[in-house]
């Protein structure tokens, strides 16, 4: 475990596999840490890869920012750490909210993306119901604690079936959500429904002025473009299709021309 110091914050990190190797960055979701991420950390150094798993600001070991944090902060936090190891370019995965941040990142500074993992994640801003939903839950979370929200969102966070069948993963996930800082859960649930959150402020070079969640939202969906129309000019009865030819309009039935089939 690592630490270091960006806008006044300590944040907690770990830094595994060769210093030369491709870097990948694991972002943890709501409400986890950096932990989460322990056996593909271990996996992708054993392959030779440099895995970077930070705690998020107010999770883990990192320090809280009360108040609201804005996923372009964290997004931030992942540039300064990459900064701070003398990282340039990194593929940057991320699981639920921190697959969001994975996503902000690419938005503020796409030459650093190297690609995305993109796990059990969402790019469209959130709904009125669900901006009511969260300010709901970081009140109750800073007044209760995690403890009851934890026991009652686990057969979420894993398959129903899982928590019985896997006791100690389930523990394990537990022990992550009820060791977050409920102040830290908080400022981010208040910011996830700010989202977008870069839109109206000066984008930064090489990126697009609005936000993912803006651009996913409003951007028109691609479609193919159509083919120039190659069909004949009137309808045609089924035997002329399948002779490929068509009757010329008024005309007696015997009079015929070629037509396209396609």
């Amino acid at each position: 475990m690592a630490r270091f110091t960006v806008d006044g914050t300590t944040l907690h990190y770990d830094d595994l596999g060769p210093s030369d190797g491709v870097a990948v960055v694991l972002v943890h979701g709501h409400p986890f840490d950096r932990t989460l991420w322990q056996p593909q950390a271990r996996a992708l150094a054993a392959a030779g890869y440099r895995a970077i798993t930070p705690d998020l600001r107010g999770y883990g070991e990192s320090e809280v920012t009360p108040g609201t944090v804005l996923l372009a902060r964290f997004a931030d936090d992942v540039a300064a750490l990459l900064d701070h190891l003398g990282v340039d370019r990194a593929v940057v995965g991320g699981v639920s909210m921190g697959g969001q941040i994975a996503m902000e990142f690419h938005l503020r500074h796409p030459r650093r993306t190297l690609a995305l993992v993109l796990s059990d994640t969402s790019a469209p801003a959130e709904t009125e119901d669900g901006k009511v939903f969260r300010s709901a839950l970081a009140d109750r979370l800073l007044a209760e604690g995690m403890g009851g929200y934890a026991d009652e969102v686990i057969d979420k966070m894993l398959a129903a079936y899982n928590v019985t069948a896997l006791p100690d993963v389930a523990e394990r996930v537990l022990a992550m959500m009820r060791s977050t800082d409920p102040r830290g859960a908080a400022a981010a649930l208040r910011a996830a429904p700010s989202a977008p959150t870069t839109a109206g402020a000066s984008p930064r070079p090489g990126s697009p002025r609005s936000s993912w969640s803006a651009r996913t939202t409003s951007t028109r969906r691609w479609r193919r473009p159509r083919r120039s129309p190659r069909s004949c000019p009137t309808p045609r009865s089924a035997s002329s299709r399948r002779r490929g030819t068509c009757r010329a309009p008024n005309s007696p039935r015997r009079s015929t021309r070629r037509c396209s089939t396609s």
